[in-house]
């Protein structure tokens, strides 16, 4: 859940990714995410970023990871509709990624991202 936020970031990284220093989120450094940017800005990051064409503010976004097939599926879990496919073999285990953005004293996106799991 993601209604809250004036800027997040959520997708997948590899388990080999740099965690120190400086961290560039992008496909060739094991990342694999979307992000909201800008108050209303919706982006895959890629190389360079690919701007999503999303109509409304995002109250919820849902990850589907296919990773025998290669698929990394973003979508509008309020609607069911597409964001983002990323089609990469995957040759390690991915893990979750979320960065909730930064909190701003003026008050502005200091909620919390809100996780919720399906089983399938």
């Amino acid at each position: 859940m993601v209604s809250e936020k004036t800027q997040w970031m959520i997708g997948v990284a590899n388990e080999a990714v740099s965690r120190k220093g400086s961290i560039q989120i992008q496909p060739s450094r094991g990342f694999y995410c979307i992000v909201m940017h800008d108050g209303n800005q919706y982006s895959a990051c890629t190389e360079p970023w690919t701007r999503l064409n999303v109509k409304t503010k995002l109250e919820k976004v849902g990850v589907f990871l296919d990773y025998p097939k290669g698929l990394l599926i973003f979508y509008n879990a309020d609607d069911m509709s597409w964001l983002y496919t990323y089609r990469e073999k995957f040759t390690s285990k991915v893990f979750p990624y979320f960065s909730p953005g930064q909190s701003h004293a003026n008050g502005k996106n200091v909620q919390p991202l809100r996780i919720n799991t399906v089983r399938l």
